[in-house]
């Protein structure tokens, strides 16, 4: 029984063996690789290779997010006093113009328009652009005129019912998918920051200081907003309690009228009573 269970086992390798290799012949199937080819296998040298360079992109990353800490302490160590000062003064000349419009008015800084919608003027805009505005409304006010005239004609003539067989259509308006604008702006980027930057010192392809600079300012600005708005709050508070104080001293304690001053009496001789009823 062993030897028959042994031959039968033997048999089915051999066919198994026999199928493969006729597999391999025809093609249909890859060769068995041998031990070297193992070692030597491309498809996990290329897995090698990739691990190793997430692990140097994570180094760079982290290598940028410190540089990034640093630039951002070295600005604010040598460039913060000076960008303070210039926002401080450009808020304060904002407060005089304020003032010299509204008559000596101290303004208030949470109210709109305020100083960061200064610049949201409308151009005025010349005779010429005024002209040509003006003849285009004419001439859409003359065509919604006709088109409400044959509305009303069309109206008019439909009294017994019917479909409208020859009404148009809506036309539709095809412009650039969401997925196009945004290759386009990714597009925009790449050649704004990328297509030509010289690389040839940055052999490692470490960070560069310049977009790590250009990068962390917007962050360090949106900072000093917010520290010089409320620097800018509090004066305007001390300028408000100020200008009451000098109010309430300008209306003060009304002055005592003077008493009107006693005229002096002559000198009265004996019988000047008597004088005088004559």
């Amino acid at each position: 029984m062993l030897q028959k269970r042994m031959r039968g086992i033997l048999a089915r390798k051999h066919v198994e063996r026999l199928r493969e290799e006729e597999m391999e012949f025809l093609g249909m199937m890859r060769k068995k690789k041998t031990p070297e080819e193992e070692v030597n296998d491309p498809i996990k040298k290329m897995e090698q290779i990739r691990k190793e360079r997430k692990n140097i992109q994570e180094g760079n990353w982290k290598n940028y997010q410190h540089a990034k800490a640093l630039v951002k302490e070295e600005i604010d160590e040598n460039e913060g006093t000076d960008i303070v000062e210039k926002m401080l003064k450009d808020r304060r000349d904002w407060i005089t113009e304020k003032r010299v419009v509204t008559n000596n008015a101290i303004p208030d800084w949470d109210k709109k328009p305020g100083f960061y919608e200064r610049n949201n003027t409308e151009t005025p805009l010349s005779p010429e652009e005024e002209a040509a505005a003006k003849d285009d409304e004419d001439a859409k006010g003359g065509k919604k005129k006709k088109e409400k005239k044959k509305d009303g004609k069309k109206k008019k003539g439909k009294k017994g019912g019917g479909d409208d067989d020859g009404a148009k259509a809506p036309t539709v308006k095809f412009g650039p998918t969401e997925f196009v604008r945004f290759f386009d702006e990714e597009y925009d980027h790449f050649n704004e920051d990328w297509a030509h930057r010289d690389e040839t010192d940055n052999y490692k392809q470490e960070h560069d200081v310049d977009m790590a600079k250009h990068e962390i300012m917007p962050v360090l600005e949106e900072e000093y907003k917010a520290q010089v708005d409320d620097m800018i709050k509090m004066e305007l508070e001390n300028m408000k309690l100020l200008s009451g104080a000098k109010g309430k001293k300008k209306k003060g304690k009304k002055k005592k009228k003077g008493k009107k001053k006693k005229k002096k009496k002559g000198l009265k001789l004996p019988g000047y009573k008597m004088i005088k009823d004559m």
